[in-house]
């Protein structure tokens, strides 16, 4: 059987019986068998507020309450958890999405260089423009979704590892999204969602820190980024509830 070069699968209702009874011991299976693509990872997705550590030692569980859950070796079992990352997850809340409120072209084109996940933040440094310096906070829960995707060159890419163009992202994923939501948004609108998400956390609109982190033009806010003021965008961002 063909393998792909690279892989991302998500579970939605991760949090459920079936995931932990069922779906993940076959494919930690698959796993032991040889049969997963090298670069391949696992992105829980619910309601339920857990951790990844939390997650994990749920499908340690089943893993082991399986048929052959007592033949298999803890090295590998603890290989294949590593690939799992959990996050909390309201499909009909934008704010999972709002999060990577910046333009759809930009996300485009971020690339795993860019993103310090230790720091939380993605440097956009030269994709809006080529002398542009803007930094992205990254909400806490979204850093688990941003880490699933750190296998290639890009953030967001074809299963060739090549860019994806924004009529593709449209088509494959944003118009399937809405459909399933039974929604009728363009990209853009998620950008307003976020800012009126922002400003009901007390972070008004017109703020510079608000400015800084969405993008806007404006003669006033310089493009110069401190430990101090990173600080101060990732306690901005993480002020959102979802």
């Amino acid at each position: 059987m063909k393998k792909a070069d690279n892989q991302l699968l998500v579970i939605f209702g991760a949090s459920g019986d079936l995931t932990r009874r069922k779906l993940m011991p076959s494919l930690f299976e698959l796993y032991v068998r040889g049969l997963l693509p090298k670069r391949f990872a696992i992105l829980g997705a619910s309601r339920s507020e857990y951790t990844d550590d939390t997650f994990r030692q749920q499908q340690r569980e089943g893993i082991r309450r399986s048929a052959k859950g007592a033949s298999y070796d803890d090295g590998q079992i603890d290989e294949f958890l590593r690939m799992i990352h959990y996050v909390s997850f309201e499909p009909t809340e934008y704010a999972t999405y709002g999060n990577l409120k910046n333009r759809i072209g930009e996300l485009l084109e971020i690339q795993t260089a860019h993103i310090d996940l230790k720091k939380q933040i993605i440097d956009l440094h030269g994709t809006k423009t080529k002398a542009a310096h803007r930094i992205l906070p990254l909400h806490k829960d979204i850093v688990p979704l941003v880490a699933a995707r750190m296998h290639g060159k890009y953030l967001i890419e074809t299963e060739n590892g090549q860019p994806i163009i924004y009529d593709t992202y449209k088509k494959r994923f944003f118009n399937l999204l809405m459909s399933t939501l039974k929604m009728q948004h363009k990209p853009h609108d998620c950008r307003h969602t976020f800012i009126s998400g922002m400003d009901s956390c007390g972070i008004s609109a017109g703020s510079v820190i608000l400015k800084r982190i969405v993008g806007h033009a404006n003669a006033d806010v310089t493009e110069s980024y401190t430990h101090k003021n990173i600080r101060q965008l990732l306690t901005a961002i993480n002020k959102l509830k979802y």
